[in-house]
């Protein structure tokens, strides 16, 4: 097992109004950013290898915000670290972290993503276009 160190690879996390996680069989609570502080790293301890929707931290990429929303209704701006699999909807990670919550809003046709803590737009440059809308670019080094 790795440990978990910062990347500057970032993703996206909905989780339910209470900050748990409303897919998979086994609901996990959440420890929650608190203003421009992350939370703490959540580490997947086991040494069974990570699979999508076996095994892993899951988040999404850009792209799958929408798809994903009904496992909302917060969003979160993640950071991943360790070792990963992927689909063509989503990741499992070893490591993962939440940065902030982000607020969201529909606006012609598109999805704009802001951060709620006011950060500058550094964590979402790779994800987000300079209008706020969503890049094709799901994951990224900032």
């Amino acid at each position: 097992m790795s440990e978990a160190k910062p990347t500057g690879i970032y993703a996206f996390k909905w989780l339910d109004r209470n900050g748990v996680t409303t897919g998979g069989n086994r609901p996990y609570k959440w420890e929650l950013p608190i203003g421009c502080n992350p939370s703490k790293w959540h580490s997947n301890r086991t040494k069974k290898p990570i699979k999508v929707c076996v095994n892993g931290f899951h988040c999404i990429g850009a792209e799958e915000i929408v798809n994903f929303k009904p496992y909302g209704p917060r969003l979160f701006l993640v950071e991943i670290a360790g070792r990963f699999d992927s689909s063509t909807q989503k990741l499992a990670v070893e490591h993962i972290r939440l940065i902030e919550e982000l607020t969201y809003m529909y606006k012609n046709g598109g999805l704009i993503v802001k951060s709620q803590a006011g950060l500058p737009s550094t964590y979402l440059k790779e994800s987000i276009t300079n209008s706020g809308r969503i890049g094709l670019n799901a994951i990224g080094k900032v």
